[in-house]
């Protein structure tokens, strides 16, 4: 998908939604609907453990774990395995919303560490969006863009 890009010309902020396989087959389904309408990814932390049939843990990358992800890839959605933005943010309640600025470099040759809006809880993206578009920032800026294209679904 290519960047959305504010009046400046700046990229707006990247959004992510995070989630597990521990959450209701319901909200995960409603949820890949979602995020395939925004452009936001869906992220999970790692694939689910699977047991062989001698009841032994197989490999983490096997055939069934991977087959777990199929229907949230056959309905659209943009599946990632991130681990890292579950610890970067601490996020230890999915579903996660997470609106990111990138990190830059300032001028005296600093890294600004990056600003995130973390909206956590079961709740619709449009919810999560709407909690976070009376921002005037950036991050206000992406949410906005992202709730006009995912238009006025409930």
């Amino acid at each position: 998908a290519l960047p959305i890009y504010s009046v400046t010309q700046k990229p707006l902020p990247q959004a992510f939604v995070l989630v597990s396989f521990s959450m209701p087959e319901a909200s995960l389904e409603r949820l890949a609907r979602d995020v395939k309408d925004a452009g936001v990814p869906l992220v999970f932390r790692g694939v689910p453990e699977t047991k062989g049939p001698s009841d032994s843990k197989l490999p983490l990358l096997n055939p069934q774990s991977l087959s777990a992800f199929q229907p949230l890839i056959d309905s659209g959605a943009d599946v990632q395995l991130n681990p890292e933005l579950f610890s970067e943010f601490n996020i230890r309640q999915v579903p996660a919303l997470i609106i990111k600025e990138e990190s830059s470099a300032s001028s005296d040759g600093y890294v600004q560490s990056a600003k995130a809006v973390v909206v956590p809880g079961d709740v619709t993206l449009r919810y999560a969006l709407d909690r976070l578009t009376d921002r005037k920032d950036s991050v206000g800026e992406a949410a906005r863009a992202l709730r006009v294209k995912l238009g006025n679904r409930p």
